[in-house]
């Protein structure tokens, strides 16, 4: 497997901050941004999600959040724990492996910082970033999907504490894209649908995905690359050499012995000649 020296350290760094997420109180790791200081940041926008890869449809929805909310710095967070997920690395990549290819999107998204948590609900997520970013006006951008799981009330106790967290949430604005169900579904389709989002409807914010990457999602990336596809036309050109190079969502277990060789050196030190051992995978 070809990953240069380089690659290796950052990917062992970055295997220390999902460490240091592993805590019962709730962290925020930065693990790269942009060259300034965060009190010097008026406004950024959140984007929490999965990233597994990071797709152009990520890209073109940030960028496009940015714009329509005005915002300076663009935070994509990815979460130990986030509903519905599971990792298998047979099929997924790790945590520290997508923060890595976030990392690469810099290039195609300007003012671009990536971070890794421990808590998986928006409401406990916001604390975190408001103590990262003292003076910055916090927004968040999501797809309609997202926004729907927001008001349901099984990632909740009761609907009380969903009514409570989406009053909260929806003191800050909320980018929210559209999304391809067989005809376009926009953020007010969504809206006229889910009452418990109705009282908030002034927070909202459409962002028109391009007609291209409407159907674009990092399940279809993974399925292309299980039957040898090309994902090139869907993913930043930095990623897409990251998931040839490492051998990710193939039909194999190259990536799973990438993940244990580096896993068993990290917990252990035991792994000799570290970086011959994965030039052999």
């Amino acid at each position: 497997m070809n990953v240069s020296r380089y690659e290796l350290e950052r990917l062992l760094r970055l295997r220390q901050a999902h460490d240091s997420c592993q805590r019962t109180e709730p962290v925020l790791k930065v693990t790269t941004e942009p060259l300034r200081s965060k009190d010097g940041v008026d406004s950024v926008c959140v984007a929490f999600g999965s990233f597994d890869p990071p797709t152009m449809a990520h890209v073109a929805i940030m960028q496009r959040a940015r714009e329509a909310l005005h915002t300076e710095e663009i935070l994509a967070i990815e979460s130990t724990r986030h509903v519905d997920k599971k990792v298998d690395v047979r099929q997924h990549s790790t945590l520290y492996d997508r923060a890595y290819m976030m990392e690469a999107c810099a290039e195609t998204v300007t003012n671009l910082a990536v971070a890794m948590t421990n808590v998986g609900l928006f409401v406990d997520l916001l604390p975190q970033v408001n103590a990262v970013y003292k003076h910055a006006d916090v927004s968040f951008v999501m797809g309609v999907d997202v926004l729907e799981k927001l008001a349901d009330t099984k990632y909740y106790t009761s609907a009380d504490e969903r009514d409570s967290a989406l009053k909260l949430l929806c003191t800050h604005r909320i980018a929210v894209s559209d999304r391809d169900v067989g005809t376009v579904e926009t953020v007010n389709d969504v809206v006229a649908r889910v009452p418990a989002l109705q009282p908030h409807a002034d927070s909202f914010v459409r962002v028109e995905q391009p007609r291209s990457l409407l159907g674009l999602s990092a399940t279809t990336v993974r399925s292309n690359r299980r039957q040898g596809l090309s994902i090139a036309d869907m993913v930043p050109p930095a990623v897409a050499d990251i998931v040839q190079r490492w051998a990710l969502y193939e039909d194999n277990d190259r990536y799973a012995r990438f993940v244990a060789v580096r896993e068993e050196y990290a917990t252990s030190k035991n792994v000799h000649d570290l970086a011959a051992q994965i030039q052999a995978i």
